[in-house]
């Protein structure tokens, strides 16, 4: 018996020998115990991930994508073997698209947006996503909730409401908290850099009892745009910084 890239033996002495039932699961049980995987797509066509042994991309848990694209870029997921999921993340540069197809004719893809990752997964002919693509992150804990600095004449309302507050997670910023007596549709507070989406976003809230709207804009301020200026109340708002 000859041993893989994992130490696993393997029947028949051929490394890659993926024909063999027993070396297959095998080869995909110590494919699955490995860390992600940078593979470079750089250039344009199609690029076929490799089953082999010593370079496992078809195999790996997590692919992440590098290289400059210069066209529109079609990778290939091979199928033999049967039906996998894992995680593809689009890091590459250049103004180009990247799609995950298997390397079967006529098979159906996902494109995965640059700077973004997907949890894909195929049935032996088309690739489907899991999920909506995300940013990957290091480091994510639950920040910690920070008071606001109010614009103007706004307060908190106080007892027995949650104090006017926002964190971050990750990309993604929450609010939360109800305030009261500023100027009617006026801006409550501003968000500081870091922590203001790439466009404007409009959420619909309660003011005093009725329906309100809050406008939080690309520059950060959090502003009433509907409703009564008795009670304003943000629970539950939040959206991604990332475009």
């Amino acid at each position: 018996m000859a041993k893989n890239s994992g130490g696993v033996d393997l029947i028949g002495g051929n490394l890659t020998d993926y024909s063999t039932p027993l070396n297959k699961a095998l080869l995909d049980a110590t494919g699955l115990v490995r860390d992600y995987r940078d593979v470079s797509i750089a250039g344009t066509g199609s690029y076929t991930l490799s089953l082999d042994d010593a370079t496992p991309e078809g195999r790996s848990p997590v692919v992440r994508f590098t290289g400059t694209l210069t066209g529109t870029r079609t990778v290939l997921w091979p199928a033999s073997g049967g039906s996998r999921v894992a995680v593809f993340w689009n890091n590459t540069t250049g103004s180009f698209t990247a799609t995950v197809k298997t390397d079967q004719g006529g098979s159906t893809g996902v494109a995965i947006p640059q700077g973004y990752a997907l949890i894909l997964f195929h049935d032996g002919a088309n690739v489907y996503a899991a999920g909506p693509a995300f940013a990957p992150q290091t480091n994510v804990t639950s920040g910690a909730w920070t008071a606001v600095t109010f614009s103007g004449t706004w307060v908190n309302y106080g007892a027995p409401f949650q104090t006017v507050q926002y964190r971050k997670i990750g990309d993604r910023v929450e609010l939360r908290g109800t305030a009261k007596l500023g100027t009617a549709l006026s801006t409550l507070f501003t968000l500081p850099t870091g922590y203001r989406p790439p466009a404007d976003l409009v959420f619909p809230m309660s003011s005093n009892a009725a329906f309100g709207a809050i406008t939080v804009t690309s520059a950060g301020a959090v502003t009433q745009s509907v409703g009564s200026n008795a009670s304003v109340t943000l629970d539950g708002i939040f959206f991604s910084v990332t475009t």
